[in-house]
């Protein structure tokens, strides 16, 4: 009986070898697809595109300013630089009646290592009078570079920083017209103009009820007509506040969304 079930089994097995496999009922299901992003108006993405040019001009503007940094940083050594070799060039100089040419002693010294690099000096014979000369104009040279590099990379700032100005303006632009073709201003707009009829009609039949003489400072219905005060009424103002968080939001974000008055 072993021998007939063993024979069995090898001959299930090589059926099963030679069926094509059967595929999982999950692969028949295809992967979760990922949420389409809304398509931007043609107001947004002009917006978009302003924001990107602001802050391309601004970082542009933030390696220019560094830039500037440390091309003066350059400028003030090449400066110390030509300082030096020029002392030099002077100590090479013949002079008339000595014989051994002493820089020109300081009063004081700001510190030991002033002094003990003045004494080094004195014992340090002077350079001839050609290398003192190729010195000053080398020195000269990396001065003069250094102011052209100063220059030039001022210009760039400069540059970088009027174009911002002109940008900054282009994003108020773009942002006005996102706001004049987004659903929301026109809810707004709705909304406001449904509220100011009704406000309109209700003061206007409140004041043929009660009258003028009932509206004097004294009486309990003075001042029923006029809004309320934001600082004790929050909530009645709450519109306000995120309509300003939300524009100053869409400043930097051209998806940013503007608020619905039915949700205020």
């Amino acid at each position: 009986m072993l021998l007939d079930a063993e024979a069995a089994t090898t001959h299930t097995e090589a059926l099963d070898a030679s069926a094509p496999p059967v595929a999982s009922p999950l692969a028949a299901i295809p992967p979760e697809a990922a949420p389409a992003q809304p398509e931007r108006s043609r107001a947004r993405q002009a917006l978009a595109d302003a924001i990107a040019e602001v802050r391309a001009l601004e970082a542009e503007i933030a390696e220019a300013s560094a830039a500037v940094s440390e091309a003066h940083d350059a400028r003030w050594a090449a400066e110390s630089a030509l300082s030096a070799a020029e002392e030099a060039l002077e100590r090479a100089r013949p002079r008339p009646g000595f014989n051994a040419p002493r820089p020109r002693e300081p009063h004081t010294f700001r510190s030991q290592e002033e002094a003990d690099a003045y004494t080094a000096l004195l014992n340090t014979p002077p350079p001839s009078i050609e290398d003192a000369k190729a010195a000053v104009a080398s020195a000269t040279d990396a001065r003069d570079s250094a102011l052209a590099a100063v220059q030039f990379h001022q210009k760039r700032l400069d540059a970088a920083a009027d174009r911002l100005r002109w940008k900054r303006s282009s994003i108020d632009k773009a942002l006005r017209l996102v706001v004049h073709f987004d659903p929301a201003m026109a809810a707004l707009a709705a909304e406001t103009k449904r509220l100011a009829t009704a406000a309109a009609v209700s003061r206007r039949a409140f004041e043929m009820a009660v009258g003028d003489t009932m509206l004097q400072r004294d009486h309990q219905f003075h001042g029923s007509t006029e809004p309320t005060d934001f600082r004790t009424d929050p909530d009645g103002w709450a519109l306000l506040p995120r309509w300003r968080e939300a524009l100053e939001a869409l400043r930097a974000d051209p998806d940013a969304p503007l608020p619905m008055p039915s949700v205020a």
